[in-house]
């Protein structure tokens, strides 16, 4: 069973991750192991576990646009968000900088 998040606004709102602090490294840069040096696959890694969680605000997919008639406002976004104290952090603040 999946579970999904929604948000509505009446005005446009960012989309894209928030609070997450990932960064991207060739996998040469932190293990050795390599089978082809030629094709340096990129690999994300976070410094703290902590880092890995935030929230990702994003539009709806074609899938999913059944959803808008339940809202009456114009914008509907989907919400991914870890049930992890950052997160909620991350999504109270995010409703306090962009809806209030």
């Amino acid at each position: 069973m999946t579970v999904h998040h929604y948000i509505g606004s009446p005005y446009e709102l960012p989309t894209g991750s928030f609070g997450i602090k990932e960064k991207l490294v060739t996998l040469s840069e932190v293990s050795s192991f390599n089978r082809n040096p030629k094709k340096e696959k990129l690999i994300t890694i976070y410094e703290k576990e902590e880092d890995a969680y935030g929230i990702s605000i994003n539009y709806l997919t074609d899938g999913y646009s059944d959803i808008k008639h339940v809202f009456t406002l114009s914008y509907i976004y989907e919400l991914s968000c870890d049930v992890h104290p950052k997160s909620m952090r991350e999504l109270f603040t995010y409703i306090e900088e962009h809806l209030i």
